[in-house]
């Protein structure tokens, strides 16, 4: 048992000897022969009897080498695309931002036109022909600024009914009612 010991620490020492030998080299690592003169020179060589050995634990530890090098790179380019696409997303993000800000400062109605009309009209602005971002985007983006724009519509115009007297706008009175009496409303207030 203490010498299938003393085998083991010869065999994890001479690994740590490969390691150490193969840093800088993880690339293109020599051949067990051309590296074997400057193991040799190693005391961690002697401990293990037979240089069958010594050249099957440095090939399984070339294969480590090589193995943990292709993860690094794989984590390296990952790690890249990563930023790429958060770059680009962030990009897309202040794209879309210009774009929504232009639809709020030249559509005053988005709820009364469509995304066809809206790009013919305003076609030739800068902010529109030069966007970075695809017909469907644009398209994506002025349906939400449209539902948003209705919705804030709605909202007002809920918040006005709920202002206004139950005899001009009450649960007992048809649209048409509502209507007639909130503008006659609005018409003696102003």
């Amino acid at each position: 048992e203490q010498r299938k010991r003393a085998q083991d620490e010869a065999r994890i020492n001479f690994q740590k000897l490969c390691r150490e030998v193969l840093r800088g080299k993880e690339r293109d690592p020599p051949p067990f022969r051309k590296i074997e003169p400057a193991l040799r020179k190693d005391p961690r060589w002697a401990p293990l009897a037979c240089t069958a050995d010594r050249e099957r634990l440095y090939g399984q530890v070339i294969r480590e080498v090589e193995t943990a090098r292709r993860e690094k790179e794989k984590r390296q380019r990952f790690d890249k695309e990563e930023l790429e696409r958060t770059r680009k997303k962030r990009k897309m993000s202040a794209e879309e931002e210009v774009l929504v800000n232009f639809l709020a400062e030249r559509v005053k109605a988005p709820y009364a036109t469509t995304w066809n009309d809206v790009r013919a009209a305003l076609a030739d602005a800068p902010q529109l022909r030069d966007c970075r971002l695809d017909l469907g985007e644009q398209e994506r983006l002025f349906a939400e600024f449209q539902h948003a724009a209705t919705e804030a519509r709605c909202q007002e115009f809920l918040l006005y009914l709920s202002a206004l007297p139950a005899d001009v706008a009450g649960p007992g009175l048809t649209f048409e009612q509502v209507l007639s009496g909130s503008l006659d409303a609005a018409a003696a207030r102003a």
